[in-house]
């Protein structure tokens, strides 16, 4: 008998325990007076007190399938004294409570806030303006924080390492991220059709323009060959762009390292490219100058180092001219001949000097079938831009500042510059361009580039 009333009990008691979690939502006394004091200190607003169960809920595995509280009815339940107690806390406990609160409700205004800025201004805030407005509706709370945006680092490591961890903790808790906000466009979705619609039927209309080209050079027996022809700007210094430098702290007596102001001015490269190797190494390239960058004495003194594949050309201008692509298809005329099973097809922008009547008809003079990239499309249906110049320009930058480096002063003569540049026959011709053909859809679209594709 003994026995049955203490199991009577146990399970008495389990019930009233399964009851009292049940009421509660599954979570402890604690946390059920956080809640209520997350309530009164965010103005008695439900949807931030059940907001907070939730996030309590999920902490807690025996929370799993418990539904959300009404929070206004614990609220009503409340004793009177308790209610003050969370209020005005005397024992540290409450006074843990409260503080546990205040820094919930706290970043919840100041998301809050930080989402208003994105939407209604669209501003990105940034992370010290975050932590101010958080502090600020915190009560000044955290002293860390405070030291770390002041640039003291309270927790011995760099000054700000603090303020950036906060952040990234407070970014992951309340849904945020580090990025920038896009750009939005206010036009109708029908004139952005338009827009694009042009682009992309010249894109079409050019691969198109490739197939026809094919299978008309197989008409005539022969194998087509691509030859991108296109202008780029060489500067008479690679000085400017980054590498490795001395930091600030290990200055000489105070004073950093300076380099030599270059002279100004640039030449112009016709460059060349062709995905048949065979083809390439015959190809050459142009250099085009004006007459007080390109003088006779430096032309002279580096003759005997100017490869047979590079050719200069001392102009009154810098620019590019029809007639010096009128000279250029001749070159190809020439080289044609030696490929007598190839139909050689020039793939070249659309700039005014390129589609001029001069050079329309003297490429139909040497047999040399012409192919025009859409404008506005150059970026990505150009081998040239695509693959071959940032690779050219990186080479030539350091092989000048190898020259730099063994000059007296770090100044490069132009003669020694003229040297320079005359490697990019040599650079040309050791390399294989078929892959930036093939990324165009101009040999074969096995591989094409992301943005054609």
């Amino acid at each position: 008998m003994a026995d049955l009333r203490k199991e009577i009990a146990r399970l008495q008691k389990r019930q009233q325990r399964e009851a009292w979690h049940l009421e509660r939502a599954g979570l402890t006394p604690r946390q059920k007076k956080l809640v209520l004091t997350v309530y009164m200190c965010s103005g008695f607003c439900v949807d931030a007190a059940q907001g907070f169960v939730e996030v309590l809920q999920r902490k807690r595995k025996s929370c799993q399938g418990q539904p959300t509280p009404d929070v206004v009815e614990w609220f009503n339940s409340l004793p009177e004294e308790e209610m003050v107690r969370l209020c005005w806390p005397e024992a540290p406990a409450d006074e843990r409570i409260l503080a546990e609160a205040e820094r919930h409700v706290a970043g919840l205004q100041t998301s809050r806030w930080v989402q208003d800025m994105n939407y209604s201004r669209g501003v990105a805030v940034p992370t010290y303006n975050v932590a101010a407005e958080y502090r600020r509706r915190a009560g000044g709370q955290q002293p860390a924080l405070q030291s770390s945006m002041l640039g003291r680092d309270g927790r011995r490591g760099r000054p700000g390492r603090y303020l950036r961890l906060w952040a990234q903790r407070f970014r992951a808790k309340w849904g945020l991220a580090y990025q920038r906000i896009p750009a939005c466009s206010f036009l109708p979705a029908e004139e952005l059709v338009e827009k694009a619609g042009p682009e992309q039927t010249r894109a079409k209309l050019f691969f198109h323009w490739i197939d026809w080209l094919e299978q008309q050079a197989g008409v005539f027996h022969k194998e087509l060959a691509f030859v991108n022809l296109d202008e780029s700007s060489l500067q008479l210094s690679f000085l400017h762009e980054k590498g490795t430098v001395v930091k600030r702290s290990q200055w000489r007596q105070g004073v950093g390292p300076k380099r030599a102001r270059p002279s100004r001015g640039a030449v112009t490269l016709i460059c060349l490219s062709s995905a048949d190797p065979a083809l390439q190494r015959r190809l050459r390239q142009y250099l085009v100058g004006n007459k007080s960058i390109f003088l006779q004495k430096d032309l002279r003194a580096v003759r005997d180092a100017q490869p047979e594949n590079i050719r200069v050309f001392r102009e009154t201008s810098s620019w590019a001219t029809s007639q010096l692509i009128t000279e250029v298809l001749s070159d190809l005329e020439t080289l044609a001949a030696s490929f007598p099973s190839k139909q050689l097809c020039v793939v070249m922008d659309s700039a005014a000097q390129h589609l001029s009547e001069r050079v329309v008809r003297r490429a139909a003079d040497a047999n040399i079938w012409l192919c025009v990239v859409p404008p506005k499309a150059t970026g990505y249906m150009q081998p040239l831009d695509v693959q071959t110049f940032s690779l050219l320009k990186h080479h030539l930058k350091d092989k000048f500042t190898e020259v730099a480096m063994s000059a007296a002063g770090g100044v490069v003569s132009r003669q020694a510059w003229l040297r320079v540049l005359f490697g990019l026959c040599e650079f040309m011709n050791s390399r294989e361009w078929r892959r930036g053909f093939e990324a165009c859809g101009i040999c074969g679209r096995g591989n094409l580039s992301t943005e054609l594709s």
